[in-house]
């Protein structure tokens, strides 16, 4: 009973990191960026990186326009996936379970955007020409990396070990 109790303190732990980073940072740019500007200091970083307050109607990078909700039932469900799924987890799979807080945090941080703000998104980071995103988009996406290298990993494991 314990160690399940930590198990999920993990995950809760580095989920709610996630999304207190992702509303804070969010938070800023509302109250900083007018909305539908770009903040650009003059250097050189800004070829490649700039600060752009959009609201994002649709799914992360701003695919699926107008899909708010749909997205809003989809976040949740892959939360609720990852919180049934999580105590399956091999204790010594630390790459899954770091995936899996991320993934979670990231699957909360933008439903939260979507019930206080009509359905919208805030996304803030411009980097090259990747269309803008958040904290919250990129702590899915490196979650699902390390997922899936964990999961190769527990997987090579499994054949090269002796039956």
């Amino acid at each position: 009973m314990k160690r399940s109790v930590w198990r999920y303190a993990q995950l809760i732990g580095i989920a709610l990191i996630v999304v207190i980073l992702d509303q804070l940072t969010k938070s800023l740019v509302r109250l900083n960026i007018p909305l539908n500007t770009v903040f650009h200091p003059e250097l050189w970083i800004s070829m490649f990186f700039r600060l752009v307050h959009v609201e994002n109607s649709g799914a992360a990078l701003g695919i699926f326009p107008g899909t708010g909700n749909l997205i809003l039932v989809i976040d949740l469900l892959i939360a609720l996936g990852i919180v049934i799924y999580y105590p399956r987890i091999p204790e010594d799979a630390k790459l899954l379970r770091l995936g899996m807080g991320l993934l979670l945090g990231g699957a909360l941080g933008n439903p939260i955007d979507r019930l206080l703000f009509d359905g919208y998104v805030t996304d803030f980071i411009s980097l090259l020409n990747i269309p803008v995103f958040n904290l919250a988009d990129l702590s899915v996406v490196i979650g699902a990396i390390l997922i899936y290298v964990g999961a190769s990993h527990q997987d090579r494991q499994k054949k090269s070990s002796p039956a």
